[in-house]
């Protein structure tokens, strides 16, 4: 293999790299929002739920399962599914670290074998400020929100 076929792969492995980080790096923010806002919707729905409850106790000082009671508590349980599901599919993005080239990149003679992406390639933001942050964190050191 001469220099500039050396080069020429060198340089496409590392844009191919990149380009499969940084859409990794979009569909994890995505799911990160999609995620958010399911949160906020069992949270708002739990509120609900709670008061449905109070006000059936001021009555009668007991709370029995009713109609209005039992439609929030499925409601409740159907979006927690939904965000364990949305979970799983953040943590299959995650651990996914295997490339192939599609672009006919790889390197002439060698065998394609999957890697791990360096992750010096890798950059993570918060997706309230936008400032970088680590891979595992879970909260951002500048603005100080929670993020998953």
């Amino acid at each position: 293999m001469n220099l500039f076929e050396d080069l020429r792969n060198k340089i496409g492995k590392s844009v191919a790299e990149t380009s499969h980080a940084s859409k990794r790096m979009i569909e994890l923010s995505k799911l990160n929002y999609k995620r958010k806002e399911k949160k906020r919707e069992a949270d708002q729905i739990a509120e609900e739920i709670g008061w449905i409850a109070f006000t059936e106790w001021e009555k009668e000082q007991n709370v029995s399962i009713n109609k209005a009671l039992k439609s929030g508590l499925e409601r409740l349980q159907f979006v927690q599914r939904e965000m364990k599901s949305i979970d799983m599919e953040i943590e299959k993005v995650k651990n996914e670290n295997k490339f192939s080239y599609s672009d006919g990149l790889s390197p002439v003679g060698h065998q394609t074998t999957p890697f791990s992406e360096p992750s010096s390639l890798l950059i993570y933001l918060c997706p309230y400020c936008a400032h970088q942050v680590g891979e595992d964190d879970r909260q951002c050191r500048n603005c100080q929100k929670n993020y998953y």
